[in-house]
């Protein structure tokens, strides 16, 4: 494992002057104090590597392919602003999802490819390449954090012995006072959220539920490793989470182009038809409505079967007449749930449709716009993945 040299980053804000952020500069895992999580614990929990070992963060599973962080972790500077673009992270961003011993092949590795901020607190979400299918996302908390109040935190960062290990870790934070937007903290029996441990999961437990309440923010690091022996102070900010369900909800449902990754090009409605039947196409992306889809849960599998539905007609991604054969160009078609509208957005990318076990391909992998979109037996050839 490379180990980068890490860089220590002073408070966001005049208010929080004394709290620095716990970013890390390389990929790390745990809080010091803290214990390793046990690997059916915290599968929620991500490692966050940002760039070349740039940075180090966590995060937090809230969706099959979304993770909640810390906005700071993507800021040019967080010590004078956490203020991040909308869009693609401006360097290459890695997640690795519930893998609680980052030396093993459990949960999975995706490839961050947009962030969506908040303005109002050291939040962002991010949305991943492709499903997570393996790992149960975590829910959100709906109440504050409560004076007193005991909450688990898990993180990749340093511990107080290790630069890089390679658990996740867990702690335990006492609730000193919630505000609007954060919950000041102090670690327990020594455990303080330290560089790398950023935009980690803060839960609570509710009948035997973790919830997520909030993310690690910001901590004076006390015991942790590299930080001056004379800070031996434990607390911290968390930014509170509870409360954004509906923001969370908006993004994660939000109508999106669903892009082949082999062609470059988006599954299209030809001249906005809203008529049952008309059959799809690839077309150069354009953000145009017909062109942006909803990917929308239904029951059964792994939380990975959706009906597809276009923006612009409402109606559903389906193929006619239920048929199983080869080469049928799919179609729009009012929406109904049945198995020929749902679709499995698989592991690798790909969107099979759950009727004829077939997986939507551009043929041959064509690059021409107005090629059909049809139905061909499920291989791992990039003209049958897709992003959305």
């Amino acid at each position: 494992m490379r180990h980068t040299r890490p860089k220590r980053l002073s408070a966001f804000t005049a208010a929080l002057l004394a709290i620095p952020v716990a970013l890390g500069a390389t990929p790390a895992s745990a809080v010091t104090g803290g214990t390793p999580a046990p690997s059916a614990n915290a599968t929620y929990a991500a490692q966050i590597v940002i760039g070349d070992h740039d940075r180090g963060c966590s995060g937090v599973l809230v969706a099959r392919q979304w993770l909640l962080t810390a906005a700071s972790c993507f800021a040019a500077d967080p010590a004078t602003s956490i203020s991040v673009p909308a869009g693609k992270p401006a360097l290459t961003t890695t997640a690795t999802i519930g893998r609680s011993d980052l030396t093993s092949t459990a949960g999975a590795v995706r490839e961050v490819v947009e962030l969506v901020p908040r303005t109002d607190r050291d939040v962002v979400l991010a949305r991943l390449d492709r499903p997570v299918t393996n790992v149960t996302p975590i829910a959100l908390a709906t109440t504050a954090p409560t004076t007193g109040e005991e909450l688990t935190f898990a993180g990749y960062g340093r511990t107080a012995t290790e630069w890089a290990p390679l658990n996740l870790h867990t702690g335990t934070l006492s609730v000193d006072a919630s505000a609007t937007t954060t919950a000041t903290v102090t670690g327990k029996n020594g455990a303080a959220a330290c560089m790398g441990d950023t935009g980690g999961p803060v839960t609570r437990t509710v009948g035997g539920t973790a919830q997520l309440a909030a993310l690690n923010s910001r901590s004076y690091q006390g015991g942790c490793f590299g930080i001056d022996a004379a800070e031996t102070r434990t607390g911290g900010i968390a930014a509170r989470v509870d409360g954004l369900a509906s923001w969370v909800a908006t993004s994660v449902n939000a109508f999106r182009p669903l892009t082949n990754i082999g062609t470059k090009r988006c599954l299209a409605v030809p001249n906005d038809s809203t008529a049952n039947g008309t059959q799809l196409f690839q077309w150069t992306c354009s953000n145009g409505t017909e062109q942006l889809w909803r990917l929308e849960n239904v029951a059964g599998g792994n939380g990975d079967r959706y009906i597809v539905r276009n923006s612009n007609s409402q109606k559903c991604l389906a193929m006619p007449g239920a048929s199983v054969e080869d080469g049928v160009q799919a179609i729009q078609w009012a929406c109904s749930g049945d198995d020929e509208q749902v679709w499995i957005h698989d592991s690798i990318g790909r969107v099979r449709n759950l009727h004829s076990g077939k997986c939507l391909v551009v043929p041959s992998g064509s690059t021409t716009i107005g090629t059909r979109v049809i139905q061909w037996p499920c291989t791992t050839g990039d003209e049958q993945k897709w992003t959305w």
